[in-house]
């Protein structure tokens, strides 16, 4: 008898081990994933301010743009010119749609 007693103390044992492994590694993951969000979050926001900083230096020098960045301010140009193109077209196939509709 006393070897199921201990046998069985054992098995109690080991589940509450197991058991305390599995909590420990179910807050772990909580933990991780929380961690996880706020770094994406944080990557977010920093993302945010460098275009800000960036629309601002934009601004500020387009004009005279500096050598090295004169590659990107040209981009830039470009990508608002298109963006400008893009928009005088959507506006007249809106306007064309209203006229149809209107037909």
């Amino acid at each position: 008898m006393s070897t199921f007693d201990e046998k069985f103390g054992e098995l109690k044992h080991s589940a509450r081990e197991l058991g305390s492994r599995i909590g420990k590694g179910a807050q772990d993951l909580g933990s991780a994933a929380s961690t996880k969000a706020k770094l994406e979050m944080e990557k977010a926001k920093l993302k945010d301010v460098y275009a800000e900083l960036g629309s601002l230096y934009y601004r500020e020098n387009k004009d005279h743009p500096p050598f090295e960045y004169s590659d990107l301010f040209e981009k830039i140009e470009k990508g608002e010119k298109s963006a400008a193109d893009y928009e005088k077209i959507l506006g007249e196939n809106l306007k064309n749609l209203k006229n149809t509709e209107q037909s």
